[in-house]
């Protein structure tokens, strides 16, 4: 038996007799393809098929856009974040220069006084002979001072003293304790406090010129075998410590005949009455 393959049909199985079974293979014949033209009319598309189910994984990133246009001002103002912590103190600033002095509506247009006339209310300051009182002040003006107006108290000078002379020191130390040094002076006028709550201005043996800020102090002395005047100004007690602290206010030179040219510190003694003097061109 012998298998016959012809063309693409099955094959067909021959039956021979006493032959020895021979195969015969037949090539099948490669597809014939049509031309273009050969072909018929093309069908209908068929109908879209069904969507299929989304990815569940996503795609690569794009490349970055361009950049757009920047938006409007925002009309409404954000929320005030809380306090900063306060920051450290700076380094202090370089100082002021100073203030013009106050003025006192009461004190005198020309020249000035020892202290202030409203305070000057007792005309009774005892005056010992050989002892010069003294009252301590703080010059508020620069100016020339050619005469000095005093005031005798309750009580006048008894016959005639010998010497009757004012003078005028300037004090040392930044806090007025410091020595002085006579710098103007009235000449003797023995008739200086002839007249009870008189008033006399005596003309200075030469014009001082004074120096607002500078301390100086203003001395009385009588020296007299006579009953001594009373002078006018101001007692504040019999305690004298509290006039004697710094600056000084007042102070006692005593055993004297005649004005020092100078007064050390230590020659001072304390005293406790103001006494009322003014100067005046």
């Amino acid at each position: 038996m012998t298998d016959v393959v012809v063309g693409g049909e099955a094959p067909v199985v021959v039956w021979m007799q006493e032959e020895p079974p021979v195969r015969i293979e037949v090539q099948q014949e490669p597809p014939v393809t049509l031309q273009a033209a050969e072909r018929g009319p093309a069908g209908p598309a068929g109908p879209a098929g069904a969507d299929g189910a989304d990815s569940t994984v996503p795609g690569p990133a794009g490349p970055p856009g361009p950049q757009g246009p920047a938006g409007a001002d925002s009309t409404v103002p954000g929320p005030q974040g809380p306090p900063g912590a306060a920051g450290a103190e700076g380094p202090a600033g370089p100082q002021g220069v100073q203030g013009p002095a106050g003025v006192d509506p009461d004190e005198l247009l020309v020249g000035e006084a020892t202290m202030r006339r409203v305070d000057a209310r007792d005309a009774n300051q005892t005056c010992t002979s050989q002892q010069m009182r003294m009252q301590f002040w703080t010059a508020r003006k620069t100016e020339s001072i050619g005469r000095v107006r005093v005031t005798c108290g309750n009580v006048a000078a008894a016959a005639t003293p010998t010497l009757c002379r004012i003078g005028i020191y300037s004090v040392s130390g930044a806090d007025g304790m410091g020595d002085l040094t006579l710098v103007a002076s009235t000449p003797n006028n023995t008739g200086l406090f002839a007249v009870a709550n008189g008033v006399v201005t005596q003309t200075l043996s030469a014009a001082w010129n004074k120096v607002a800020g500078q301390r100086y102090a203003m001395g009385i002395l009588v020296v007299t075998g006579a009953a001594t005047p009373q002078l006018v100004g101001a007692q504040v007690g019999p305690n004298t410590e509290n006039f004697s602290q710094a600056p000084r206010l007042t102070a006692l030179r005593t055993g004297l005949s005649d004005l020092p040219g100078s007064i050390t510190a230590a020659q001072l003694t304390a005293s406790a009455a103001s006494l009322y003097v003014a100067f005046a061109p």
